[in-house]
């Protein structure tokens, strides 16, 4: 969407084929797109790479930090491997992302930070409570920050998806034996009777980036079929 709109795309990510592929798809349509291989919950790995995009493209005008993992599963059950994953790449990385962008938006006069929390920051879930309060620390690092750049030219607001059919979901749906039954359970939970698009996702994103939302930060932008507002 935003190689569509002109934009130079920067990706980045620990799958590097992954990347390639996304970066390939963007110039074949005709836009203009770059990849970096980043591990977003290691500090050092994020400065390194928007040193790296800074260096070569002079300035970053819109971040999107977009890494996540979730884990199903009861409290009872949970391991310490698995906080430590989730907080690291959901909480440590996001916050780290934001944390290099701000600097690097402080420098050059402005900018506008999009994070990706969830629709289970804003609402609870039985047996994901690792995961919702991981994107809730999304969440309310996002109205922080709003307020804290308020007056420096940097918007900072954040997309709250339901579910989107994406992998997550899909494999997620693929390891309770029934993957039809539970995508099916994902559908009856939205109002709206289906999943949500990532073309919807980020048509959100993009207006939220754009000079159309000049007088918003610090928000939450549920796109969720109405979800959390049943709740």
């Amino acid at each position: 969407q935003f190689a569509n709109e002109g934009a130079v795309v920067v990706i980045a990510g620990r799958r590097e084929a992954k990347l390639k592929e996304i970066v390939d798809e963007i110039i074949k349509a005709g836009g203009k797109a770059d990849y970096f291989t980043c591990d977003t919950s290691k500090s050092s790995s994020v400065e390194s790479v928007f040193a790296g995009i800074v260096k070569k493209y002079g300035r970053i005008d819109i971040l999107v930090p977009n890494a996540s993992m979730v884990l199903v599963s009861p409290i009872v059950d949970v391991k310490d491997e698995d906080v430590d994953r989730l907080v690291d790449i959901n909480v440590k990385g996001t916050y780290y992302v934001m944390r290099a962008g701000a600097r690097q938006m402080l420098k050059q006069g402005g900018g506008v930070i999009v994070a990706m929390s969830s629709m289970s920051g804003l609402v609870a879930h039985p047996n994901m409570s690792l995961y919702c309060c991981t994107k809730a620390a999304i969440a309310n690092m996002t109205r922080a920050l709003g307020l804290e750049f308020a007056t420096s030219n940097i918007r900072v607001n954040a997309v709250c998806p339901g579910t989107i059919d994406t992998a997550m979901p899909n494999d997620f749906a693929a390891s309770t034996g029934d993957k039809d039954a539970a995508m099916q359970g994902f559908i009856d939970a939205e109002p709206m009777k289906r999943l949500g698009s990532t073309e919807e996702v980020a048509n959100v994103v993009l207006f939220l980036a754009s000079d159309e939302a000049s007088f918003v930060t610090g928000s939450m932008y549920p796109v969720d079929a109405g979800f959390t507002a049943g709740k």
